[in-house]
């Protein structure tokens, strides 16, 4: 399984880079998720997306 996070926050990219820089299987981008999953949707098995503080996934893609 390879798993690869999307972040456009670049110190959030940054402090996950250094804390799976020894997995191999673990690719960090810095990029918004619907601009990734545009380009990549044909190798993605699954998009997961993370709710914000009230737990309401109204934001789609």
């Amino acid at each position: 399984m390879h798993i690869t996070f999307v972040d456009y926050n670049e110190q959030m990219v940054s402090i996950l880079t250094k804390k799976f820089s020894k997995l191999k299987n673990i690719t960090i981008v810095n990029d918004d998720i619907e601009s990734y999953f545009k380009t990549h949707k044909e190798c993605i098995d699954c998009l997961v997306r993370p709710a914000n503080w009230y737990v309401k996934m109204t934001g789609g893609l």
